[in-house]
Parts: C-alpha cells; structure tokens; sequence
C-alpha cells in the first residue's frame, strides 16, 4: 500500500520543526569558584531529540554529552552535587589580579568580581527617586554633574519597593542582608565580550538562528556572515565571535581612557557596556579613534553599509573642526546613542569632550532621541553591570549640564 502525503503537509511540518524553541544554554552555577564538579563545561542543556544533558566549552566550540539520568538541567545539578557545592563556597571563588603589565591586544585579566550580585530594585523611578529630589535643589551645574557622576558610579544600597541611597562600598555582597549592596560589576575583557555578544546585543530568530546586531551596518549578523568559521567563533551563547566580521566598537576611545593600561580602572572603562557596541570590523577600523561630527560629503568616505561617512568635519555655528583632524559621522539611527554613550563615559569617569564633538553629540541627542531598542539595552545592562545610563532614562539632565 502507498501512502501519499500532500506537499503542503510537508511544509507545515517542516515549518513546525524549524519554529520550535531553540536550545536554551545554562551557565555553570558555581560562576568563578574552583574545584567544582563539571567546572570545565561552562554551559550545559537538555537535549529532548537525544535525551541527553550536553556540556560545552566557549573555546573548544564542541558539545559533549553527560551520562545521568537526569531529565533537566537543574535537576543533573542537583544529582550530581553541583547546587550543594556550589551554595558551600559561595565566598570561595578566587580573586585573579590584574598582571603588572598588558598583553598583547591589552587582553588581560582583570579582578574579577565574582560576588557581583544583580540589582533587586526593577524601578527606575525608585533607582533615580533621591537623585531627582537631589537635583531639583542644586544650583551649580558643576555639582549636577557631580551628582549624577557618584550616584551611577558609587554602590546602591536597595530594597524592594523603596528608594535606592548611596554608599561608598559595599561591606557584604550577600543577598540575604537588608538592604542589598549593588556594586558595579567587574569583568575580564574575554567575559564582557561574552555578555556582549551573547545576552545585549543578540535574538534568536523563530528558526533557532543565533544574532548579533552590527550597529554601525544597522543590520542582525548570524549564518550568512559567519559561514565558515568554526562553531565557537560563531554568534552562539558563550560565544566570542570571529573578530574579521565584527568586534568591539569602544565609543571612547581606548588611546582616551586617561589611565594607564595596567591599572584595574582601565578594564573597567574597556568592558563598561554603556560605550562598547558590536560593529562591522571594517567600518571600526576606518572609525579607528576619531571624534564623531557630521562630515562634509565631498571630502568624506562612505560606509560599506548605511550612511555614516568618515572625513573632514563640518562647521557648526561658530564651531570649526581641527585643521588636519579626521572625522567619523556614525549612522544617523545610532547617532543619539553615540551622543548619550559618551555623556555617560564622560560622567562616569570624569573626563572632557571637545567642545567641537560636544555640539554635535548635543544636535544628535536632540533629532535622535532613546527608541525601544536603546531603553531595553540600558535594562540587559543595569542587569548585568548594575547601573544605568542616566541619560537615556532621563534625556533631559543633559540640557542640566552646560559642558561636559
């Protein structure tokens, strides 16, 4: 006997396969603490088509499959021990010192700060409440800027439901105190890239595809880009993609940072999430570590990819570029975020703008104001980081600062 099956019923079926959840990764729950057990795999999954649990390497990029008998995640950590460990050494996990001098790439080790707990407080009303009532009695626009400056770079005491206050470090990282200390989180170059590429700026497609949003292409990166390139280079959790499609876009420029390379602070300004952005490495490369203005046309190059253009700057009021200074004009869509990015660098770490890049980032913050997308990166990275950009929540406390 022969069965027929109709064309249409297998697209439908091809379509439901490929419309399924993807895979969904668990990190080890132990984070940073040594001796472990199953410490060499830093993510792990069911696999339902196998019935398996698989354990992964970022670096090696290759899945290996676990014997237990185990059904979840959670509960292959609760057979063999990892969740009883794990809440045994919870103030065991080492603390790696930053080396006296970088490597090469300046990708060295920073101390990790693996007692970073993640904020409690989901309000932002909350988060800013006495920072406001602050800044409604201050006259002096130096100490608006002052203000804001301890208040995203000092640690927040919290309690849910309640407005947040100031401290100046943290005693206890312990979840079980009231209130709760959130402090800025610290992380190695190679784990921010991690987060980065993993949890900010990626999606998964309906059809399992893992992305990556190039934000000086404006366009979502995934197979057709990575093709031929080995898994773990690949956009993936955990992953740390193939630097020749895209790498880290550092909005201040590392050659600006004002510290010296070996010092803690300088890693915290290189995986600060509020400047650093996935571009195009092309396009990153032609950027390099000019300032940003809007570029005379005739002089200018164009990108590969949307309407920024990277030449010689245009006068703006009395305002006239550097003779011999380069330019970089971002795409107009990103051209708000550039500006609020480094409004946030310059608060965060006191350091000054160039009245020329000043006026313009002013103009981009104006015509390109917080979309969606931006507000939902600000809250991945209060998340991950444990501040925020005060100038997305609250684009007005721009016009409070008259220089940045």
């Amino acid at each position: 006997m022969k069965i027929k099956v109709s064309f249409l019923s297998v697209v439908f079926t091809c379509l439901s396969v490929l419309a399924t959840d993807p895979i969904v990764w668990t990190p080890h729950p132990c984070g940073q603490i040594s001796g472990a057990p199953y410490r060499k795999y830093k993510l792990f999954t069911y696999d339902e088509t196998i019935h398996k649990i698989l354990g992964t390497n970022s670096e090696a990029g290759k899945d290996f499959e676990i014997t237990t008998s185990a059904q979840s995640v959670e509960k292959f950590f609760e057979e063999k021990g990892i969740t009883q460990f794990c809440a045994g050494h919870a103030g065991d996990a080492p603390i790696i010192n930053s080396p006296t001098a970088p490597k090469e790439s300046d990708e060295f080790k920073s101390q990790l700060n693996t007692g970073f707990i993640a904020p409690i407080q989901q309000d932002s009303k909350l988060y800013y409440q006495k920072l406001e009532n602050d800044l409604a009695n201050v006259s002096s626009q130096v100490s608006v800027k002052a203000m804001i400056s301890d208040w995203i770079s000092k640690p927040h005491l919290q309690i849910k439901d309640q407005a947040d206050s100031l401290t100046e470090e943290c005693q206890k990282k312990n979840e079980s105190t009231v209130p709760v200390c959130i402090g800025r989180a610290h992380y190695d170059y190679d784990r921010a890239r991690e987060i980065l590429y993993g949890e900010i700026d990626s999606t998964v497609t309906p059809f399992g595809e893992f992305q990556i949003y190039d934000y000086y292409c404006q366009k979502w990166l995934g197979d057709a880009e990575f093709s031929g390139f080995p898994a773990a280079e690949r956009p993936g959790p955990g992953h740390i993609i193939t630097a020749k499609v895209a790498n880290v876009e550092h909005t201040w420029p590392q050659s600006k940072f004002a510290v010296p390379k070996e010092k803690e602070d300088w890693v915290l300004r290189k995986t600060d999430f509020h400047h650093i952005f996935p571009t195009d490495t092309e396009v990153n490369r032609i950027r390099a570590n000019d300032e940003f203005a809007e570029v005379i046309a005739s002089s200018s190059q164009s990108m590969k990819c949307s309407d920024g253009r990277s030449g010689e700057g245009q006068i703006l009021g009395e305002l006239s570029p550097e003779k011999k200074n380069h330019y970089f004009e971002p795409p107009s869509q990103h051209k708000g975020d550039v500006a609020r990015a480094l409004f946030y660098f310059s608060t965060m770490y006191k350091l000054e703008i160039s009245e020329y890049q000043e006026a313009f980032l002013r103009k981009w913050h104006q015509e390109d104001p917080p979309d969606q997308r931006e507000k939902d990166r600000n809250e991945k990275i209060y998340k991950v980081q444990g501040n925020r950009n005060p100038f997305i929540d609250h684009p007005e406390w721009v016009e409070m600062i008259s220089d940045f």
